[in-house]
């Protein structure tokens, strides 16, 4: 008895990690089909198939870690919605990001760049990319646009732990996400940029 209902508790978490995964995924596509959705679309989503499947768990007398998922869950919710404000103010806020641009290539920091939250555009578009250079931007919770330079090489290290991310052509939505992308043309100096969010959307785009 004892082995299956430990059979039966492995197979519910698989179950409510897919039908997770599967939902983020549908929104990460209605996202890029227009539909704002916001960081605490994801997360909410998110806790409301693992909360599903805690009141199955009841039923076969094992939670399998479902409990505490919740939990943790929960907490990001609390804790994104109390960042990125109202829900209804979410639309906007994603549609109003904070415009940060840059000129020359001397100009990017060489420090890691953190947000805590909101929506942040960092314009390079217009940078002369004429030596090697890095630059590193992550933000807690909320959206990163970075545009870069058409006529430049850009290599693209892209994460996040929940959302959804889009460089060129190339997109993912869903838990534990990540891109790894070239843009422009070959040869020349190389422009690297490391992009991540712990909760939220990254796109990179070209002018």
């Amino acid at each position: 008895m004892l082995r299956r209902r430990r059979l039966a508790a492995r197979r519910l978490m698989l179950s409510t990690m897919v039908a997770t995964g599967l939902a983020l995924t549908a929104l990460g596509v209605a996202g890029a089909m227009g539909v704002q959705i916001g960081v605490v679309g994801y997360l909410a989503t998110a806790l409301l198939i693992v909360g599903l499947g805690v009141i199955v768990s009841a039923w076969i007398g094992r939670s399998g870690g479902l409990v505490t998922l919740g939990v943790l869950l929960l907490i990001a919710t609390c804790v994104a919605a109390a960042s990125v404000g109202p829900l209804k103010d979410q639309a906007q806020t994603f549609m109003s990001p904070r415009e940060i641009t840059y000129t020359q290539l001397g100009q990017l920091p060489t420090a890691p760049v953190h947000y805590d939250s909101g929506a942040y555009r960092i314009d390079l578009s217009t940078v002369d990319v004429t030596a090697a250079r890095r630059l590193n931007v992550s933000v807690d919770a909320g959206s990163l646009t970075v545009v870069v330079p058409a006529s430049a090489r850009v290599h693209v290290e892209a994460s996040a732990d929940m959302g959804q991310i889009m460089i060129g052509d190339q997109m993912v939505a869903g838990s534990d996400s990540s891109i790894t992308h070239d843009l422009g043309p070959e040869g020349g100096a190389t422009l690297t940029l490391v992009l991540h969010a712990d909760f939220g959307r990254i796109q990179v785009v070209t002018p």
